[in-house]
């Protein structure tokens, strides 16, 4: 059975070992209809502005705002020639600046006929409105949303290059193999822009070493088997295979997250309950995967907190966060269960030497859902 540690490892030092020497990983290109949610690689600066000239914002008569200068319905402005037609999207002829409503002119006649007269530039989308020159529709480091793709799409770009780091995620668990943990953190890890790979394994430490070696990836999560109960083998596959770093983190929740690297690759074991093995993710895992996918990281939100905060000297905790107003509501601290986790809308880590914050205290709050990814 295994023993507890003695001494448990500060998260500053368990963010060192595995963060330390992780790199960006390599870009790769990507259709437009996969890119949503993932880290841009590279700005784009584009030559030209898009649209590169004047476009019709509406169906309408193309015509020159000086020529129909004072035109109303008791003085119409008689034109030589009827002008063009141009719907919305359409280029502006070159002898126009604006662009009429239908019933604004009238061609039956012999003539021509203007009832209003016009600014220039009305009823037109400027040059440059969609993206100026120079600019660009992606930012290297952003995630990409639905309008970075729009963007892309006015601007003819059909692939972009992004950053996906390969996560394999080993499910430890034991008896049953629950897949609510592991399945949890694949779907999060999907949604920050991961590229993951689910397995299930026995809880045996030879199954668990050779899960782990099988295959290379950026980062290997294994879930589960990292407790004191006599099931637990992923502390002891980690040890016996001189893989493991540090286990018994002063994280709550979290406590018996591990750490550990194979040839290069940093391995996280969380805890196989998912309130336990949310603290490692949010508190381990996910700045992990900012610097693989050289991300800008967590959108924040800086608030002031509605209620005091407690918390144990010794120990980062977590504190979910519930939009109040405008500040922050606390629902709880190192209390991650799926019911709280639901209700939260941001997260904050309170470090290991605080004893809390005090009612109307600044705090800048992780939002727990990537905005523009999800519709928020």
């Amino acid at each position: 059975m295994p023993v507890p540690p003695s001494v448990l490892t500060s998260l500053d030092v368990a963010r060192k070992t595995i963060c330390d020497g992780l790199a960006p990983v390599a870009p790769c290109h990507v259709p437009l209809s996969e890119a949503l949610g993932l880290i841009a690689a590279a700005t784009l600066p584009l030559p030209a502005p898009v649209p590169s000239v004047a476009q019709a914002a509406k169906d309408g008569w193309a015509v020159f705002s000086a020529d129909i200068a004072g035109a109303s319905s008791y003085s119409p402005v008689v034109l030589p020639q009827t002008p063009a037609w141009i719907n919305a999207g359409d280029d502006l002829p070159a002898n126009s600046d604006c662009v009429l409503d239908p019933g604004q002119l009238s061609d039956e006649g012999a003539f021509a006929e203007v009832f209003a007269e016009a600014r220039p530039g009305e009823g037109t989308r400027p040059a440059g409105c969609d993206l100026p020159s120079g600019d660009s529709p992606l930012s290297a480091g952003r995630r990409i949303d639905a309008f970075d793709l729009a963007a892309c799409r006015r601007a003819g770009i059909e692939t972009v290059a992004v950053r996906r780091p390969k996560v394999r995620i080993v499910n430890a668990a034991g008896r049953g193999h629950d897949r609510t943990t592991c399945q949890l953190i694949k779907d999060r890890l999907d949604v920050l822009g991961a590229l993951t790979f689910l397995e299930d394994c026995p809880n045996h430490s030879e199954e668990i070493v050779a899960a782990i070696r099988s295959a290379p990836a950026d980062l290997c999560i294994v879930v589960g088997g990292t407790g004191f109960g006599e099931d637990d083998r992923t502390v002891e596959a980690l040890s016996t295979s001189g893989m493991l770093l540090a286990h018994g983190l002063a994280l709550s929740p979290g406590r018996t997250t591990a750490t550990g690297r194979w040839e290069g690759m940093p391995i996280i074991a969380l805890p196989g309950l998912p309130e336990q093995a949310f603290g490692g993710l949010l508190a381990l895992v996910e700045p992990s995967i900012h610097l693989l996918a050289g991300s800008d990281g967590p959108a924040l939100a800086m608030r002031s907190l509605a209620r005091k905060i407690s918390s144990t000297v010794g120990v980062s905790e977590i504190a979910l966060l519930q939009s109040h107003g405008d500040g922050w509501m606390p629902i709880s601290v190192s209390d991650l269960t799926l019911a709280s986790v639901r209700r939260a809308d941001a997260w904050a880590l309170i470090p290991a030497a605080s004893e809390g914050l005090g009612a109307g205290s600044p705090l800048a709050a992780a939002l727990l859902r990537p905005r523009d990814v999800t519709g928020s």
